[in-house]
């Protein structure tokens, strides 16, 4: 009967893949930012589908030394997917509007945008060829990222998220800023929770062959 009860309580926790803030364990995704102290306010978030790469959820990890380790993932999401994009776009137009205030009223064309040209950034990576990519993170202070299956499941085998695997991202926007310049102000992206889709080929960060030229 316990285990009845637990699976239960583990549907309606998890099985609400199209309302992000029930993948949240206590029903917190405060932590990532997505939050405003206006209730007037509409949420900046969206579920992305994307093909997923630098994976590191289930233990925080630092680029840099010196960086504070936090839990993130890019999101590859193809140019053709004008809906995707669409939603991203929608997303970032209303962590704008939240976000005026602390961004003092800099215009949106000026400030750093978490949504990435890959074909300009990445030239070289045809994983990126014709596609976008989001940096996101989540700094694991009030909970940590969830990770499901397509049937709503709970993921703990790490191998189960790879770079490669495609998935679906429940993401929060947020105006920030860090001094006056406008090149100093942007919208960071945090997630929350990624439902795993389906399988792919690893992308791996180097040709192992290059090694042979």
């Amino acid at each position: 009967m316990a285990n009845v009860e637990t699976n239960s309580i583990t549907r309606n926790i998890l099985y609400q893949i199209p309302t992000p803030p029930e993948f949240s364990r206590n029903n917190n995704v405060q932590e990532q930012l997505p939050q405003t102290n206006k209730a007037s306010q509409k949420k900046a978030e969206a579920v992305l589908p994307a093909r997923l790469d630098f994976v590191h959820v289930f233990e925080p990890w630092a680029f840099r030394e010196n960086e504070r380790p936090k839990y993130s993932v890019t999101l590859i999401i193809s140019k053709n997917d004008t809906d995707t994009i669409r939603k991203v776009h929608n997303a970032l137009a209303q962590a704008y509007e939240n976000g005026k205030s602390t961004l003092q009223n800099a215009e949106m064309k000026d400030i750093r945008s978490p949504l990435r040209d890959g074909d300009a950034e990445r030239p070289n990576n045809p994983v990126y060829r014709n596609c976008w990519f989001i940096n996101a993170t989540n700094n694991g202070i009030f909970s940590v990222p969830q990770v499901c299956d397509r049937d709503k499941n709970f993921i703990t085998d790490r191998k189960q998220l790879y770079s490669g695997v495609w998935g679906r991202v429940h993401v929060s926007f947020k105006a920030y800023s860090s001094g006056d310049s406008p090149s100093q102000k942007g919208i960071g992206c945090y997630f929350n929770a990624i439902q795993k889709t389906k399988d792919d080929a690893r992308i791996v960060a180097t040709n192992p062959f290059a090694v042979f030229n």
